[in-house]
């Protein structure tokens, strides 16, 4: 775990930042910074802090360098239905830092 504290203080270079995107409106956020492993990035209370937002997420690490972004999305629609879970990986593509407003 990082805190988030510490990569907005530091100006971080991030070399990949993961949003994970859970069910509605749940987002947390994983950084790989350099010579390290990629962690989730951790509030004042060391628990992963949540977004509601992409746009949250890009104002959050707006201050940050930030080499690579993407959104790992992994689906539950198969267990809703009563299917076991899909042995697929998740869907990822590519997250854009720029802001879209």
């Amino acid at each position: 775990m990082v805190r988030y504290a510490e990569l907005v203080r530091n100006h971080a270079k991030i070399e990949c930042l993961t949003v994970h995107s859970y069910e509605m409106n749940v987002y947390l956020v994983s950084v790989a910074l350099p010579g390290e492993d990629e962690a989730y990035v951790t509030g004042v209370d060391d628990r992963p802090m949540r977004f509601v937002g992409c746009q949250q997420v890009r104002e959050a690490f707006s201050g940050c360098d930030v080499s690579v972004a993407r959104l790992l999305h992994e689906s539950a629609y198969d267990e809703m239905i009563g299917n076991p879970p899909a042995a697929a990986r998740p869907m990822e593509l590519p997250f854009s830092m720029a802001s879209a407003l």
